[in-house]
């Protein structure tokens, strides 16, 4: 069994995962999806992010950084949550810290 993760920072989840070999964070990747990240992380792995499609509009994700069976670590969507599901920042806030205090008790 892989040990949890748990960070304190956005920058510490975004230099993990980056040396672990995801092209999450990278600035290609971040542009084409248009993405913004929130400064704060919950239950030391969900953080909230924001993508804009083609046509302009913005919406929020939950995403949770999650280490795989190789031991490397990866960002997706938070179980029970879909990518761009949240038409509001506040929303996408409130589904995080609500996953966090029923996944980790934090």
């Amino acid at each position: 069994m892989t040990e949890p993760v748990n960070f304190r920072s956005i920058d510490a989840i975004r230099k993990a995962v980056t040396a672990s070999g995801s092209h999450y964070f990278e600035p290609d990747t971040m542009r084409f999806f248009r993405s913004r990240l929130s400064s704060t992380v919950y239950g030391g792995r969900f953080f909230v992010t924001s993508e804009q499609d083609p046509s302009g509009y913005r919406a929020y994700s939950v995403r949770e950084v999650h280490r795989l069976t190789d031991g490397t670590l990866s960002v997706r969507s938070a179980p029970g949550t879909e990518f761009m599901q949240f038409p509001t920042r506040h929303a996408a806030i409130a589904r995080a810290r609500e996953i966090a205090r029923r996944d980790v008790g934090a």
